[in-house]
C-alpha cells in the first residue's frame, strides 16, 4: 500500500509496482489527476482517498509515506499500530516528541521502520557511490551545502540530510560538522 501526491509518492508507486516479489495493491491519492493516473498506469491497483481503506486492507502488509511532511507522523503512526510496516520518506516527524511516538508505535507493533531518503537512491547518487567505490574519486574531505533560500530557508534539514546520506553511505560517516563556516575545526 502506499500515500502520496507527489513526484517522490510517484516514484515510489514505479518502485513497488516495479517487481522483485512486491505486489502493489493500493494506492491513496488525494488529487483526482494523480489518482486517475496511477489507475491508467496500474490497472490491478486499487486507488481511493481514504487512507483507513488501505490499512483496512488485510493484503497490505507494508505502506510506504510520501506526503506532505506535517502528515508523517499521524500516518506513520495508524500504519504501525494497523500491524504494517512502514516505508516512509524523510524527514519521520517534525519534533522529537512526534518522533517518540512514531517509535512507541514501532516498538509496540515489533514492525518494522525504514525512514528513507529517496535522493540516496537516485541515479546520480548511485553512479557517486561506484566511483568511490572504484576508486575513481578519492575520499571526499569537506561537503558543503548552501542555503539558496529553497524551502523557506531550511536547506540543512531539506537538502542537507541528502549530502549527510550520500557522505555516509560512500565514503563513510563524517569526522566532524561544523553548521556555519569553513574550514570545520579538526575533529
Amino acid at each position: 500500500g502506499g500515500a502520496g501526491d507527489g513526484g517522490v509518492g510517484a516514484s515510489g508507486v514505479r518502485a513497488v509496482a516495479g517487481g522483485g516479489g512486491r505486489k502493489l495493491r493500493r494506492v491513496c491519492v488525494l488529487s483526482p489527476s494523480l489518482r486517475a493516473g496511477v489507475a491508467e498506469r496500474y490497472p490491478t491497483v486499487t486507488t481511493t482517498v481514504d487512507f483507513e481503506r488501505v490499512l483496512a486492507d488485510p493484503g497490505v502488509g507494508a505502506v510506504a509515506i510520501a506526503v506532505d511532511a506535517p502528515n508523517h507522523h499521524r500516518l506513520a503512526k495508524a500504519t504501525l499500530l494497523a500491524g504494517r510496516h512502514l516505508f516512509v520518506e524523510k524527514p519521520l516527524t517534525l519534533t522529537l516528541d512526534e518522533l517518540d511516538r512514531v517509535m512507541a508505535a514501532q516498538q509496540a507493533s515489533g514492525k518494522l521502520l525504514a525512514p528513507h531518503h529517496q535522493a540516496a537512491v537516485s541515479p546520480p547518487a548511485r553512479k557517486l557511490r561506484e566511483l568511490l567505490q572504484q576508486g575513481y574519486i578519492g575520499v571526499p574531505q569537506a561537503v558543503r551545502i548552501r542555503d539558496k533560500g529553497y524551502y523557506g530557508g531550511y536547506a540543512i534539514i531539506h537538502q542537507g540530510c541528502h549530502a549527510r546520506a550520500l557522505a555516509i553511505t560512500g565514503p563513510g560517516p563524517a569526522r566532524s560538522a561544523c553548521p556555519t563556516s569553513f574550514p570545520c575545526p579538526a575533529g
